[in-house]
């Protein structure tokens, strides 16, 4: 009956009274002087009707109200809830019998139909959801989209938890908070900081993600479908963040490259300064070697020279 809706329920409920009685009149002015089977079929159609509208049990009281009709104004003594024949109580038996089996198999019909109906909505929405947003810059933002026309809510939202050593309100859990990752609709300013609440329409991505549907509540029958967007927003979660890992690491490799091709190219001009260097310092300190003054001058102006030029070389490469 949930599946119905209160309306169609109530609405049943309404015709389980009316119908029967609408039927006997009929069955009066057409054929004052009916027999209990053309009656009986009659009131059965008005049953089977109801349990098309309303389902089970509003077809199980119009079937108990026909058989009231039809036993005052069709069963002899007319007039009269009496039965005197024991053929027409086992008719009228037969017919509530008959009415409740038919009532039974018309609810569980219409109601695999709307199963069924259900199922192949939501096999096309999940079809369509990698197709419609495969095409998108930002596949996220396409998902939370097409949500809300799905679900027909006015807002949703993805939210990841982080370290937040603030004062841990409502919407931190153990020294973290939610933390807006991706949006589409209508948003307020609470409701992005708080990530979802009792009462609004949660999917556990996992651990430390969340989709969250701002709006309407969702029924039971549209909690599978949601659930089949966590997955799709999860994993495309995943692919933006290998997508990031690898634009990192292309980065780093690209550096890498350059530093080795600057240090390969001034390797030769930093080995340079460095021989003489050594080579001047080397032979002042020669204990055989005599120096003249001049000379010693000489060698202590090439370590100089080479010194400024290496610093130089220091320089431009920082």
């Amino acid at each position: 009956q949930r599946d119905r809706g209160r309306v169609r329920v109530t609405l049943g409920f309404i015709l389980a009274m009316l119908v029967p009685a609408v039927l006997q009149l009929l069955l009066l002015a057409l054929n004052p002087d009916q027999n209990i089977a053309t009656a009986v079929l009659v009131q059965l159609s008005g049953s089977v009707a109801v349990a098309l509208i309303g389902g089970l049990w509003p077809a199980i009281l119009a079937a108990l109200w026909s058989s009231l009709l039809v036993n005052y104004f069709s069963t002899p003594p007319v007039g009269t809830l009496t039965i005197s024949d024991p053929q027409n109580l086992l008719a009228l038996l037969v017919f509530v019998g008959v009415s409740a089996a038919v009532a039974v198999v018309v609810d569980m019909s219409a109601r695999r139909s709307k199963e069924a109906a259900r199922a192949r909505a939501e096999a096309t929405t999940l079809s369509d959801l990698a197709r419609s947003a495969s095409g998108a810059d930002d596949m996220v933002r396409a998902l939370l989209e097409q949500a809300l026309g799905v679900f027909q809510v006015r807002g949703a939202a993805i939210f990841s938890l982080i370290d937040s050593p603030g004062d841990g309100g409502a919407s931190a859990a153990n020294g973290r908070k939610w933390s807006l990752l991706a949006s589409a609709g209508d948003l307020a300013t609470g409701e992005t900081e708080r990530g979802g609440a009792d009462g609004e329409n949660i999917e556990e991505i996992d651990a430390t993600t969340r989709l969250v549907l701002f709006g309407r509540i969702l029924p039971a029958s549209d909690r599978r479908l949601l659930g089949a967007f966590g997955v799709h927003l999860n994993a495309q979660l995943e692919r933006q963040q290998l997508a990031a890992s690898r634009r990192e690491m292309l980065r780093l490799a690209e550096s890498n490259t350059i530093r080795t091709s600057i240090l390969r190219a001034v390797s030769h001009d930093l080995r340079t300064p460095l021989a003489g260097i050594k080579l001047a310092v080397g032979g002042l300190r020669h204990d055989g070697a005599r120096y003249t003054p001049d000379e010693q001058q000489e060698l202590l102006a090439t370590i100089e020279e080479c010194s400024d030029r290496l610093d130089g070389l220091v320089g431009n490469l920082l």
